[in-house]
């Protein structure tokens, strides 16, 4: 059964106020097609890992990243990558630190994926998802912003 989510709200970043329409696919790897086709209007593609999960970060680099380069043919549309989790690497029941994805190893895939940003968070902190979001809008902005500049230049406008 496909599972997804579309969350929409208003965000203020820089003084300005946005309307978010966040559709989450809840990463499963099956129903390309409706994932596709969910896509096509997207203006900024955030791809999530979990920090405690490994292979959760080798699926972004082995499935995630190809479909997206593959076949959404995603025409400049920025990635944004974000870690999530990030309170299990410092929880102090969680002796074994070498398990966890660390920042830097986040900021070396989010080079190699050609992400525009990159941030961590944890549903612990308000204020860190917060920051995904305004990172998310900020990242939206730019591309839109791009891309209109794109146009003008095309037809002269």
């Amino acid at each position: 059964m496909f599972v997804s989510y579309l969350f929409t709200g208003c965000l203020d970043v820089g003084g300005q106020k946005h309307n978010l329409s966040i559709l989450d696919n809840a990463g499963q790897h099956d129903y390309e097609t409706t994932r596709l086709c969910s896509y096509k209007d997207s203006e900024v593609l955030v791809l999530c890992y979990s920090v405690a999960d490994r292979n959760s970060i080798e699926s972004i680099k082995e499935f995630w990243v190809p479909e997206v380069n593959n076949n959404i043919r995603r025409r400049r549309k920025p990635i944004l990558l974000v870690a999530t989790q990030t309170d299990l690497r410092t929880d102090h029941g969680n002796s074994d630190i070498d398990e966890y994805v660390s920042k830097q190893e986040g900021e070396v895939l989010a080079k190699e994926i050609g992400a525009r940003a990159f941030v961590e968070c944890t549903a612990r902190d308000t204020d860190s998802v917060n920051n995904v979001f305004e990172m998310m809008t900020s990242v939206g902005v730019k591309y839109r912003k791009r891309r209109n500049n794109i146009v003008r230049k095309m037809f002269g406008r």
